[in-house]
């Protein structure tokens, strides 16, 4: 794959993720001299924080000062990766103003919105064939700790004549159908069986705190669902509150909120309505277009590209005259690292780097 990528004449380098597949994306615009964009979607050290403190000991819980401690370190420690890794890009984009501000005092590129479409084709009211029955509340998204979904389990324990859905997969989902053995888990489901799904619920729910957008939140409004969120992640930004959902600042609020849509049939039609019209304003075409323009904005200029092939073709190219200027090149590169060398206290004594350089850069 990185000859591939190498060979290619790439403008822009795009990472998704700070994972082994985005370290190789920083190594491509390395070795090609090409610039990098990262993505930031995932509150990674919230997760890191959460995931950690599922697994500690019972006997931490009663331990405050223990929780707090393991929290706050694994989270700067997450940090401090994050940081070392996209401060090689030329620009990150985030998926909401939330996110923004919180990536904003701890990356050093400048921050851009990338946010998400949905299919309304796919996602639409017309999908519905369920016939009336008990009102049904529907969750979609990994059955994980970092999504809060002991909130709809405290809906559910009080309130058994609605029914709840959940539709994913993940290392909850068996204490989750322990605690809530009434409610209905499909694991994962894919393309139209997602979308009748969607169509076929009532409410949707989505207690997650971690949430740097929430595609699922855009889903469901597409497939006219008022949804309920929580005043902590991008998904708040995609409600109009009091018009296509609610935004709940605690458990008993979710809890009200949800019910207050599951006991007023028309509040919740108008509701979808809204959603719905919301939802078809947020078209991938629109989304991508703007990528392409996020993608122009880092380009190298077009002299600079011309110069850099130009400097691959020589390097290259078996022709004597190129052969003696590329090695002409190199030695010049190697009495210039052993200048700065001597010249710094700090680099005295280190090996000369440029006797392993096999690359021709600017």
């Amino acid at each position: 794959m990185l000859s591939y990528g190498l060979s290619q004449e790439f403008d822009v380098i795009h990472v998704a993720t700070p994972g082994h597949m985005g370290i190789t994306g920083l190594y491509l615009s390395v070795k090609s001299s090409r610039p990098l964009i990262g993505s930031y979607h995932t509150e990674l050290p919230r997760y890191v924080s959460q995931r950690l403190l599922a697994y500690l000991d019972p006997s931490f819980d009663e331990d405050a000062e223990a929780l707090e401690y393991v929290e706050s370190v694994s989270a700067a420690l997450t940090w401090d990766y994050l940081a070392c890794f996209y401060n090689h890009c030329a620009k990150v984009l985030v998926p909401s103003h939330y996110t923004r501000d919180q990536v904003g005092e701890r990356l050093r590129p400048p921050l851009d919105l990338f946010p998400r479409g949905v299919d309304t084709e796919l996602f639409r009211p017309e999908r519905r064939s369920r016939a009336d029955g008990r009102p049904r509340v529907l969750y979609v998204g990994r059955l994980a700790v970092e999504k809060n979904l002991d909130w709809l389990v405290s809906f559910g324990g009080r309130h058994p004549e609605a029914e709840l859905v959940f539709i994913g997969d993940g290392p909850e989902r068996g204490r989750l159908q322990r605690a809530l053995p009434e409610a209905v888990f499909t694991g994962f489901l894919r393309g139209e069986e997602l979308a009748r799904a969607y169509a076929d619920a009532d409410v949707f729910a989505f207690p997650s705190q971690t949430e740097t957008f929430g595609n699922v939140v855009l889903e469901a409004q597409a497939s006219g669902l008022p949804a309920v969120v929580t005043d902590r992640g991008g998904p708040r930004e995609i409600i109009a509150p009091g018009r296509t959902g609610y935004v709940a600042a605690e458990s008993e609020q979710f809890e009200q909120y949800v019910l207050e849509l599951l006991r007023d049939a028309d509040k919740r039609q108008a509701f979808g309505k809204a959603a719905r019209a919301r939802a078809r304003q947020r078209s991938w075409d629109e989304v991508f277009d703007g990528l392409w323009g996020q993608y122009r904005s880092v380009c190298y200029p077009p002299r600079r590209r011309l110069w850099l092939r130009c400097l691959r073709r020589l390097r290259d190219s078996e022709n004597p005259f190129a052969v003696g200027l590329v090695s002409f090149w190199r030695q010049f590169g190697r009495l210039r690292a052993k200048r700065q060398a001597q010249a710094s206290p700090l680099l005295t004594g280190a090996p000369d780097r440029g006797d392993s350089s096999d690359e021709v850069s600017p």
